[in-house]
């Protein structure tokens, strides 16, 4: 679920998707690859936060993809997964996980498509007590141009 709320102090606005702690929930979000994506393996890191995790909590969260052509049917699955774990810092902190390791993205991916990417948190591996709040997503990708002209 997306969800906003306010800080207390300086007004600082969290906004993002929220994942149960006991639901496997999943979100996609689509990524326009640049023209010069060698459309090689790509890797993520994530941002995230909560309220009321403690002390050696962690959380762990997989992304898989699949790339589309002009005229691809939509309807098509994710390639593999590879995940990200974090260890809950503080409340209301900016957590920011290692890389992940490197994802083959399904469908015969070219620069210039359209990448679905869905993200999912793994409930029976981690143990974060509350909401994990996801903020954003890194992608890593590798370039065989300097420019995207």
């Amino acid at each position: 679920d997306f969800a906003s709320r306010e800080l207390a102090t300086n007004d600082i606005m969290i906004s993002g998707f929220n994942f149960d702690t006991t639901t496997a929930q999943k979100t996609q979000f689509n990524w326009a690859t640049p023209a010069n994506w060698d459309a090689g393996t790509i890797r993520f890191k994530l941002y995230w936060t909560t309220t009321g995790g403690s002390s050696s909590q962690t959380i762990d969260f997989d992304l898989a993809g699949v790339a589309f052509a002009n005229d691809n049917p939509l309807d098509t699955a994710v390639g593999t997964a590879a995940n990200v774990t974090d260890t809950w810092i503080a409340d209301d902190d900016l957590h920011v996980t290692s890389y992940s390791s490197a994802i083959t993205i399904a469908g015969t991916p070219v620069a210039g498509e359209m990448v679905v990417f869905q993200l999912s948190r793994d409930v029976a591996s981690d143990d974060l007590g509350v909401d994990a709040e996801v903020l954003g997503v890194l992608i890593e990708y590798s370039t065989d141009a300097s420019n995207s002209s």
